[in-house]
């Protein structure tokens, strides 16, 4: 793998999926969203691409968090145990990329089926039943921070090919409990400028009155990997650094 095109993996943060079911009392899941994003964005195109890219995630659990090993064995996704740890496959979606170039949004939803929620907590979704969704009385987030199994890791993991170097490449990354920011979203990364990469407009995607689509150029800000911001109204989990000055 070249330094140059590995892409650089982001902290993750939970977020709202929209509703994929039409009834009308289905309450959307709660998601936790990967970012990635291609170091060699900026590049030509040519230059820059990962053909066919795939990403799988683990998540590794230890038999005394929260839940017992026998109950584990309740949950659908594959999983492999050992004394010392569950490893389980973590559902992510969309988990290929047929072309790679800028970012990419993973994002695994906290289902009954999900390997992250407490043994209670998926009963108590699968009682509900699929077409009601997530449970509304949960739908905060001191009750979502309590249903999360604290997990060992979650690793991910993505490969694909270069188009610069025509050769396989492979990014990683790790994550911890600690790195799970509820009700908090990504800052967008990408803006479109003609000759100014350090335009002060970044946070929205901007095109100059009157220039044609040869002469603006969409970039990616490497900048803003690891910010993040609130989600629209005021249930997302405090910072530490918030709860020091409350």
């Amino acid at each position: 793998k070249g330094e140059d095109e590995e892409p650089d993996d982001e902290r993750f943060c939970q977020s709202i999926l929209p509703p994929s079911y039409g009834h009308k009392s289905f309450n959307p899941y709660p998601v936790i969203e990967f970012r990635i994003v291609n170091n060699r964005a900026n590049c030509p195109p040519g230059k820059n691409e990962i053909w066919d890219a795939q990403v799988t995630g683990i998540v590794e659990l230890s038999p005394e968090n929260n839940d017992t090993s026998e109950k584990r064995n309740s949950l659908p996704s594959e999983q492999h145990s050992t004394d010392q740890k569950i490893s389980c496959d973590l559902k992510l979606s969309p988990s290929f990329h047929p072309y790679f170039c800028r970012t990419w949004f993973l994002r695994h939803i906290l289902d009954e089926s999900s390997p992250l929620l407490k043994e209670d907590v998926r009963r108590r979704l699968k009682e509900r039943g699929p077409h009601k969704g997530w449970d509304g009385k949960l739908n905060n987030y001191k009750d979502i921070r309590k249903g999360l199994v604290e997990f060992t890791s979650i690793r991910i993991m993505m490969s694909g090919s270069s188009a610069l170097s025509k050769g396989e490449v492979y990014a990683e990354k790790t994550y911890t409990y600690d790195d799970v920011f509820i009700g908090w979203k990504f800052i967008g990364v990408c803006f479109e400028d003609e000759d100014e990469p350090n335009s002060s407009q970044l946070f929205r995607r901007r095109r100059r009155s009157g220039g044609s689509a040869e002469e603006t150029k969409t970039r990616v800000d490497l900048s803003l990997l690891h910010d993040i911001c609130p989600q629209k109204g005021a249930n997302y989990e405090p910072m530490a650094a918030d709860d020091e000055t409350s």
